[in-house]
């Protein structure tokens, strides 16, 4: 993946971090969510602290 897109990507995340699809999880697990970006060729896993802060894991 292009480092431009990523970063497009994970600023689009910082602006609305509901654009990702939440991952089935279980209650002792960080709730991942997922956001893909076909046109750009984009899927990271991240999620999202109380702060609302995003942490990008994939």
């Amino acid at each position: 993946m292009p480092p431009r897109s990523r970063e497009q990507s994970v600023t689009r995340l910082s602006v609305d971090p509901d654009l990702g699809a939440p991952l089935p999880s279980t209650a002792d697990r960080v709730p991942l969510r997922e956001y893909t970006d076909p046109i750009e060729a984009v899927r990271l896993l991240y999620f999202v602290t109380a702060l609302h802060t995003v942490i990008t894991v994939a």
